[in-house]
């Protein structure tokens, strides 16, 4: 029988914008649940109030079990006894987790929050987390994948950019590989991007060894991720072939432009300095196969100038999922490997990857 909540009644109260920043977000939740819990039920995650759906009462909030019960009871003729009657209450109920991204999650509401409060930004440390959150490295997997579908979530609501004559530039870069300390193995991952001039909004995609150079993919990404309409400004060297789409387009030839050509103002420099930054909040030997996850988390904290807001967008998005509910999660929590799956949180499945590679290519 499904819960009927109050979620749609209570709409009015949940928070639609609250900003707290890295250090605040610690001094607040650090080892105190009553600030967790009211942070969760503010935003949406956690039920303000349930009511029962064979009674149709408002249930009471057990703290010591995190339950919500059901207070209704009636007479109930007995059986044997025809003349007597006995009290009978209403067995609903409600664990307060029950159909959260923490519903099979042993893990206590503060150091959820303090976990995520660490990921979504720039820099992060999983030393780190592990020790002061005591955490266990199954329970890092398993909060680690949730962090990184809930940023996928975010980024698949994402508009394309441009449109409009909006100035946007676009290049390709290689980001990552991988290598083995006695055979040189090189799984090599491209990534093509592109950001607004005004705006900055952005967009990037992963791309295999080869479609750096394909004209039709790069044109199905442009098509894709860019309005038609938009000025579009590229590196000759990635030979975009933009003729189908409706937009103005602009050749870079870094060996005649220059900083004081009279064509300053045709350059890539802004989505240079994108790729930059995604490089350096990565770190080097990742799975190749997980870039698509580090992109998505980091567009999810560069999307935001003011950092202060990114702890309430996160839960804001975290509404929408599910305990362990994908097959990457579920995947995870079998100790398998993903495609999908992001390494940094488990270094086992690194070296695993590599000697699987290395096996197949002695096979050969």
């Amino acid at each position: 029988m499904e819960v009927q909540s109050n979620y749609e009644t209570d709409a009015m109260d949940i928070c639609k914008l609250c900003e707290i920043d890295y250090f605040q977000a610690i001094k607040k939740f650090y080892d105190n649940d009553e600030a967790a819990l009211e942070f969760f039920r503010h935003h949406g995650i956690f039920p303000k109030s349930v009511i029962c759906p064979r009674c149709n009462t408002s249930c009471y909030f057990y703290k010591a079990q995190n339950q919500w019960r059901c207070p209704q009871w009636h007479w109930v003729q007995l059986k044997h006894k025809k003349n007597k009657k006995t009290k009978k209450y209403c067995n609903f109920t409600k664990s307060d987790r029950k159909g959260t991204f923490l519903e099979r999650s042993k893990i206590q509401p503060w150091k959820s929050i303090l976990f995520c409060n660490q990921v979504i930004n720039q820099k992060w440390d999983q030393a780190l987390i592990k020790d002061y959150l005591n955490l266990s490295s199954q329970t890092l997997i398993n909060c680690g994948v949730l962090v990184y579908e809930i940023a996928e979530s975010w980024l698949a609501k994402q508009e394309p950019i441009g449109g409009n004559g909006e100035e946007v530039e676009v290049d390709v870069t290689y980001v990552v590989h991988r290598r083995n300390e006695n055979i040189r193995i090189r799984s090599r991952r491209w990534l093509f991007a592109g950001t607004e001039r005004t705006n900055k909004r952005k967009f990037m995609v992963a791309l295999n060894e080869g479609q750096y150079r394909d004209t039709e993919m790069l044109l199905k990404v442009m098509q894709k991720n860019v309005k038609p309409g938009s000025v579009i400004y590229s590196n000759s060297g990635n030979n975009l072939n933009l003729s189908s789409m409706k937009c103005k387009h602009f050749a870079v030839d870094h060996s005649k432009n220059s900083g004081n050509s009279i064509n300053s103002h045709i350059h890539t420099n802004n989505v240079q300095k994108l790729l930059c930054s995604f490089k350096d909040t990565i770190r080097q030997g990742i799975n190749p196969d997980n870039l698509q996850q580090h992109i998505a988390r980091f567009l999810f904290f560069s999307s935001f100038d003011n950092k202060k807001e990114l702890l309430h967008h996160f839960f804001v998005e975290a509404v929408n999922i599910n305990s362990f509910g994908s097959v990457r999660r579920q995947t995870a929590v079998n100790g398998q490997k993903h495609s999908c799956y992001p390494e940094a949180f488990n270094a086992n499945l690194d070296d695993t990857y590599s000697e699987n590679i290395l096996t197949e290519i002695l096979k050969k």
